[in-house]
Formats: structure tokens, sequence, C-alpha cells
């Protein structure tokens, strides 16, 4: 058990700063409603945003927006690290 909990260490939930959960839960809500393209990539896009804030009426700014794409960039990132350590 300590060798597998060690190995999915990275992949626990971290919680973010006080001051951003909101925006880290918008993010979470998109992520999870993003479609995917034939690589298995997520597909999260400022038409996603857009789209996500007309449907759900959600009250974003142009930073909000900045910095739902810099998570999306850090997210894809670490799911590449991720699978490139699994090969």
């Amino acid at each position: 058990m300590g060798e597998q909990a060690e190995r999915y260490k990275k992949m626990r939930d971290i919680p973010p700063p006080p001051e951003y959960e909101w925006i880290f839960r918008q993010f979470l809500n998109i992520w999870q409603g993003c479609e995917y393209d034939m690589a298995g990539n997520a597909i999260f896009t400022f038409r996603t945003i857009n789209e996500y804030v007309e449907c759900m009426k959600v009250p974003l700014t142009v930073e909000d927006k900045k910095c739902l794409l810099k998570m999306k960039a850090w997210a894809m990132n670490t799911i590449s690290e991720m699978k490139d350590k699994e090969e």
C-alpha cells in the first residue's frame, strides 16, 4: 500500500488558496463539461469559457478568463507529464 500511495501522491487534490476557491470551482465545472478531440485532449478554449458564461450566467471578467486559461495550461502540462512517466 505504501508504494502505491507514493506513486499516486501527485494525483491528490491540492486545496486552492481561499481567494481562488471560486475560480477553481468554475474551472472544474468547465473542465468536466469539456468535449475531447480525437487524441483524447480536452477542448478548453475561449469559446468553451464563453459558452459556459452564457449558459450558466456566471459573471467572469477578462482576468478571470485569463486565469482559467492558465489553469487549463497547467492541467494539460500535468496530464502530459503523468502520461510520459507511465510510458
